[in-house]
């Protein structure tokens, strides 16, 4: 695409020109790229997790957030705004471009998927990149006592369309299962 602007039937300065193209890529944010990697992470319950997030092209005001799901109205896990309740702690505190962050003592309760926002500021911030999400996995305790039984609750995600569930028993010699447990959720 190629732009010319005149005026009075002359062209109007080229500095002129890219600051209101600069103006025009911040205002709609096309510029700005969250990138999060890796797109799973599998941790045992009790150690601490980094959730990893670069911010690219967003070179004006507005604040990061991890959010844990999609839903933007609950608080935030990590928030950079002075004064919120963080659960995260940033692995590189002042960086404009790495907003990873680390959660300690990670329990069962924390799997799903995480997800590093990045807002546009203004009267009321507007969310103006989001990355793809970081899909955590807690290998918990078994608080069970042994012989009695296990219930399995099996929640279908979005980023697994398969909608496939495959338990396998690699802890007991003996079980009244036949394993590997193969099951199919039902489609929506």
């Amino acid at each position: 695409v190629f732009w010319a602007v005149f005026s009075d039937d002359h062209f109007l300065e080229e500095t002129w020109l890219q600051k209101c193209l600069f103006f025009a890529s911040v205002v709609t944010g096309q510029d700005a790229k969250v990138t999060q990697h890796p797109e799973t992470v599998l941790v045992k319950a009790g150690e601490n997790l980094t959730l990893k997030c670069t911010l690219t092209g967003a070179n004006f005001p507005g604040g990061v957030r991890w959010y844990k799901g999609l839903d933007r109205n609950q608080p935030p896990i990590y928030s950079d705004k002075q004064g919120a309740s963080n659960r995260g702690i940033r692995v590189i505190p002042g960086s404009n471009t790495d907003f990873s962050i680390n959660i300690q003592n990670v329990q069962p309760e924390d799997a799903g998927t995480y997800y590093c926002v990045k807002f546009r500021a203004g009267v009321q911030e507007r969310e103006l990149a989001s990355g793809k999400g970081t899909v955590v996995s807690v290998i918990g305790k078994c608080s069970q006592p042994i012989g009695s039984p296990l219930r399995l609750v099996m929640l279908s995600q979005p980023k697994f369309p398969h909608r496939t569930v495959v338990v396998e028993n690699k802890f007991l010699e003996k079980t009244s299962a036949m394993f590997p447990l193969k099951y199919n959720l039902p489609q929506k």
